[in-house]
């Protein structure tokens, strides 16, 4: 694989090995050795491709984000387990992005982050992922004239709703949400009302998918 996979700025590369403790030596107690079990079972060799930094890409400093650095895992096997990928992005003090080789297909994987009232930035919502890209179409660019906005752009490449800030990325990311709970409980009644034998209760629960699509309807109409 070429050393710029991604087809960013030359500045931007770093394509240096990582040994595996690196991650795990962050690590603590039994999940220290669950850790190293994953990495030395599961992962050939992990890369560090690139350092998106304000000195690496000539933008202006962040007050949220001051460095994105982007890790090649090249896996033994697949499939793979995303929560010791989720566990090795909590050890890092800087957001991460993942390309996750395996059998020929590559993944782009981010678990998002924001800062806590302590001024740690910490994992916020689910990961975001893209499966099997052609890296040819250059999947992600770098978009924004500072750190956080490069940041909240890539968030909103690889959920792909479209935000260029974190604040915009996690406002969608909850709306999106609400849409899959709402879908979800809707399934859960149709199934419901299929099974009810009685028809009173049929028109009931038939009503209430209606009220929920009429919510769904309305959540989209803000996404």
């Amino acid at each position: 694989m070429s050393n710029n996979p991604l087809s960013l700025p030359e500045s931007t590369i770093v394509d240096c090995n990582v040994p595996k403790n690196a991650f795990y030596k962050r690590e603590s107690g039994s999940r220290k050795n669950a850790l190293r079990n994953f990495l030395t079972d599961s992962v050939e060799e992990i890369r560090w491709l690139y350092k998106l930094h304000p000195s690496t890409l000539h933008l202006a400093v962040g007050t949220q984000v001051e460095e994105i650095d982007i890790f090649l895992c090249t896996l033994k096997e697949a499939p793979y387990d995303t929560e010791w990928l989720r566990r090795m992005d909590a050890l890092m003090p800087r957001p991460s992005l993942f390309l996750i080789a395996y059998e020929g297909c590559i993944d782009l994987l981010i678990f998002p982050r924001s800062r806590n009232a302590q001024g740690a930035m910490v994992q916020t919502g689910r990961m975001e992922q893209q499966i099997d890209v052609d890296l040819k179409k250059s999947p992600i660019s770098i978009v924004g004239y500072s750190m956080d906005a490069v940041y909240g752009n890539l968030l909103g490449q690889l959920s792909q709703l479209g935000t260029n800030t974190v604040e915009e990325y996690l406002a969608k990311a909850d709306l999106r949400d609400q849409i899959h709970t709402l879908r979800k409980k809707c399934d859960t009644l149709r199934r419901k009302m299929r099974k009810e034998p009685q028809y009173n209760r049929q028109c009931e629960i038939r009503r209430q998918v209606r009220q929920l699509e009429k919510e769904i309807e309305r959540v989209e109409d803000l996404l």
